[in-house]
């Protein structure tokens, strides 16, 4: 190659490498969130751009964006943040303005909040055990932004599926404690017993509607698309068990059983938390969350982000299904 020539090219790489680092500088806050699903800084962001570029996501997604409370809640966040000498002076401006535009659902966590939460619930781990010919499925949290989702779902439906091929008729789903994170590992891992097709759907009004669909082991549209090869469908009687920590995606599992004839849910009412979330972690390792949807089940039913009530409601959730359950087994 001729030395002008190879020293042209090398100059247009070297332009087109600040262009570029220069569109994500500027640009990068401000379309981010639409791109990669958060705002992107080359640089640590000044506690103004930090929430202007969190606000920026909430005006557009989030699903009370038009309340008559989020204008001052905005501005008062803004305002924070221009005396603002650090992060912590603005994570309780913003975390109002972030409820008044999206629910009680969205907020900000600091890291600090994070970490304390994380030691006093430490995670748990998947299971499945048989009893008597009823099969029990712990489903715990799982943290949406752990890389534990595959194996958290070939867990619960590898032994889902053997339990049901040696010969249990029933099944208890146990949703109590589980207050949420990615929900598609914990569909997967329970699609063993649930139908293909559409389990739910995320509706924001307007003709905004999404689809959670479970194929095989399959599931898409709702949390991370995870899948479990190599499993069986059955179709056998699902007890969930609900209790008032049961809150997100662990209320999404509970909507996606509803409706179904061979399903019956015990407990007492859910956290209230049935919508879904725009999450996303912050240069600080903050985590943001913006309510942008809410739950519809397959009989068109939309929550609310109300407490969902049982089918039956009892303090004794576990004994009360596995009553219903062997009645289902001998019929």
């Amino acid at each position: 190659m001729p030395k002008k020539l190879a020293i042209g090219c090398a100059g247009f790489t070297l332009i087109a490498a600040i262009i570029a680092v220069a569109a994500v500088y500027f640009y990068g806050p401000i379309y981010g969130p639409n791109v990669v699903g958060k705002p992107v800084f080359l640089t640590k962001p000044s506690p103004t751009t930090y929430v202007e570029s969190v606000l920026r996501v909430a005006d557009q997604k989030a699903i009370h964006r038009n309340s008559p409370d989020y204008a001052p809640a905005r501005r008062a966040a803004l305002d924070a943040a221009e005396n603002a000498q650090s992060y912590e002076d603005i994570y309780g401006p913003l975390d109002a303005a972030l409820k008044a535009a999206g629910g009680k659902h969205s907020g900000i966590s600091s890291p600090h909040q994070l970490a304390e939460s994380e030691e006093k619930s430490p995670a748990q781990s998947p299971s499945v055990n048989a009893q008597n010919s009823i099969v029990t499925v712990t489903v715990p949290a799982l943290d949406g932004f752990s890389s534990d989702g595959p194996a958290y779902a070939e867990t619960l439906a590898r032994g889902l599926d053997d339990e049901l091929h040696a010969g249990a008729c029933g099944v208890i789903v146990d949703l109590r404690g589980n207050t949420g994170g990615d929900m598609g590992p914990m569909l997967a891992g329970l699609s063993p017993i649930l139908a293909d097709g559409t389990a739910m759907e995320f509706y924001g009004g307007e003709g905004n509607i999404s689809q959670v669909t479970v194929s095989g082991g399959s599931v898409t549209g709702g949390g991370s698309p995870t899948e479990v090869t190599g499993i069986s469908k059955h179709n056998v009687p699902v007890a969930l068990l609900t209790d008032n920590l049961t809150a997100s995606s662990a209320e999404a599992v509970l909507v996606s059983f509803a409706g179904l004839d061979n399903a019956q849910s015990f407990g007492t009412p859910t956290a209230g938390y049935a919508s879904a979330n725009q999450a996303f972690e912050m240069p600080d390792g903050a985590v943001v969350r913006i309510t942008t949807l809410q739950y519809r089940d397959r009989t068109g039913h939309v929550y609310e982000e109300a407490p969902i009530t049982p089918d039956v409601e009892t303090t004794e959730a576990e004994k009360e299904a596995r009553a219903w359950l062997n009645g289902q087994c001998t019929s």
